[in-house]
């Protein structure tokens, strides 16, 4: 059996790596910077204004990307039942990560770094605004792609969790259920924005804390 090749490990840093790191991305979504304006000077400007906090954001949220990755890589090797399973999920959560990074790095430090770029006449405006609209599209493509490879994962996941034994089964089929609603979500719910960003990351957390709340408890005794 693979497990026997196991070192022992204490998982309970890593459950709360990954359950807290999911509360509080849950908890930061609802507070997406974003601006509001009418034409390109206003937008732009608008965008050199919320900088630093775009910026605070962005890296706060790319540091929880991280931890959560952490924490499924312990989860992965130390209490999956099926490792084929385990690990391609691992390697769709990762692609997924890697694309919410992109994304991260896009929105919270290229667009307002460029947009300084359109600051003092209106040509200039219009060319940052074209050029960051752009990056928005590139954006959209790389949550989009990170949430429905996010969504894979935890229908592979939960798949493993489910044959994983008779007290696991709830919470598999919770995981399943919520990886696919995820994908779907993210797939049919349009344009991403703040606003249905927070519907997302319900969805995210859940499945998430309930692989933390495993991977904190004691394994089962085979």
């Amino acid at each position: 059996m693979w497990q026997n090749f196991k070192a022992p490990l204490d998982t309970r840093p890593a459950a709360l790596s990954l359950g807290a790191s999911a509360v509080l991305w849950l908890a930061a979504s609802a507070h997406h910077p974003f601006v509001r304006g009418h034409g390109a000077s206003e937008v732009v400007l608008g965008l050199v204004q919320i900088g630093p906090s775009d910026r605070a954001f962005h890296a706060f949220a790319i540091v929880l990307a991280l931890a959560m990755l952490y924490g499924f890589a312990v989860y992965t090797y130390f209490r999956t039942t099926n490792m084929n399973l385990a690990m391609a999920a691992s390697v769709l959560f990762a692609a997924g990560t890697g694309a919410f990074i992109g994304a991260a790095l896009i929105d919270g430090f290229f667009a307002p770094a460029y947009a300084v770029r359109g600051i003092g006449s209106a040509s200039g405006a219009q060319t940052a605004l074209a050029v960051i609209a752009s990056a928005s599209v590139a954006i959209q493509v790389l949550s989009k792609f990170g949430f429905i490879a996010s969504g894979g994962a935890a229908l592979l996941w939960g798949i493993d969790l489910f044959i994983a034994g008779i007290r696991a089964r709830v919470a598999g089929a919770a995981v399943c259920a919520c990886g696919i609603a995820l994908a779907l979500l993210t797939a049919l719910i349009g344009p991403m924005t703040p606003q249905n960003l927070a519907a997302i990351a319900v969805c995210q957390t859940v499945w998430i804390v309930l692989i933390a709340t495993r991977l904190w408890s004691a394994p089962e005794s085979s």
